[in-house]
């Protein structure tokens, strides 16, 4: 669901790649040899009267020793991670993503165990347990969905006005929230910049979903609809929870196909690929749990939900690890 941090890859890895063609183009450049020149040297040389020129120094410097020192290693180390810190809003998105998931999947336990093993029931669970994982996990993900907005339109662009290995080095570095440059609204020429990208289309999908969610959320908890009230029930939660996860599916689906060099071309070894297709089945779950329990199916219901929030959990522990990739590519 991270497409901020999808849109900051693809724009590393394509300057990387202008970076390197352009340094192929370069060692390409042909240098004309005079080769009568040439020709009558290399006759010298091989003259029984030449005397042999050696081009090499008559001292060579000494061999540098094989040394280590651990102080710059530890240094090298914490650079590595301070770039994965919580003040790069990437991290952050992905850390509420993962945390969202952890109490969705928490909350699929809660509710799926009543109705498969009634043994394992506790007090409470249904009451507090449940709504309340619920609820954590939809103030996370809808965090961190709202976080992806100005994150897309801080991170630089290939257009920085600087070329080469300025430009990828400006490119690498971490969008921090605590920059003097960052913005929370857009301006005018922001929303300009942004508004063709896939990434910030996929994120205003991802947007609707989680403003459409999040009320089936609250009128879930016990004692906000009446339990006999089915009609009630399907407009306030079931309802909502299809039309959520049905925009979020839009959104992993743009993602999943802008990931792909063709959009028939699925790119099974790239871990952002890979996360978009979890996301994409997560997604898919949360829709068709609200779709069966609007049928009445509450079992097969819980089942899909349960489903979907494992899928989103193993999506963004893949979106971690591709920000640590990318962070070393970088």
């Amino acid at each position: 669901m991270n497409a901020a941090s999808t849109y900051r890859t693809s724009i590393i890895l394509s300057a990387s790649q202008t970076d390197s063609e352009g340094q192929q183009k370069r060692r390409r450049t042909f240098v004309a040899v005079d080769w009568n020149r040439y020709k009558a040297e290399c006759e010298s040389l091989r003259s029984p009267n030449a005397t042999p020129q050696s081009t090499l120094p008559d001292e060579l410097p000494p061999k540098p020793e094989f040394d280590v020192d651990p102080r710059r290693s530890w240094k090298q180390t914490g650079a590595r991670s301070s770039k994965l810190s919580l003040c790069d809003a990437n991290s952050i998105i992905a850390l509420l993503f993962f945390v969202g998931s952890l109490f969705f999947v928490a909350n699929g336990f809660f509710t799926l165990l009543p109705l498969t093993n009634p043994e394992l029931t506790f007090r409470g669970e249904a009451e507090l347990a449940a709504p309340i994982t619920n609820l954590l996990g939809a103030l996370f993900f809808t965090s961190g969905s709202l976080l992806s907005l100005p994150t897309i339109w801080n991170t630089p662009s290939s257009q920085t006005g600087t070329k080469d290995t300025q430009a990828l080095d400006k490119l690498s570095r971490p969008v921090l929230i605590t920059d003097i440059s960052w913005r929370w609204l857009p301006t005018r020429g922001d929303l300009k910049s942004v508004m063709a990208e896939t990434p910030f289309q996929s994120a205003i999908a991802q947007m609707f979903g989680v403003i459409v969610l999040f009320p089936s959320v609250v009128t879930g908890f016990p004692g906000v609809l009446n339990t006999n009230d089915l009609s009630g029930f399907s407009f306030g939660v079931f309802g909502p929870l299809f039309l959520g996860g049905s925009l979020f599916f839009v959104s992993s689906v743009i993602m999943l196909v802008y990931t792909q060099e063709r959009w028939y071309l699925p790119a099974f070894l790239s871990i952002v690929w890979q996360a978009s297709l979890l996301n994409a089945l997560g997604s898919l779950g949360f829709a068709l749990a609200g779709a069966f329990l609007l049928l009445g199916n509450i079992t097969t219901g819980t089942l899909m939900s349960f489903a979907g929030s494992w899928a989103f959990l193993c999506a963004s522990l893949l979106q971690g690890l591709d920000l640590i990739v990318i962070h070393e590519v970088s």
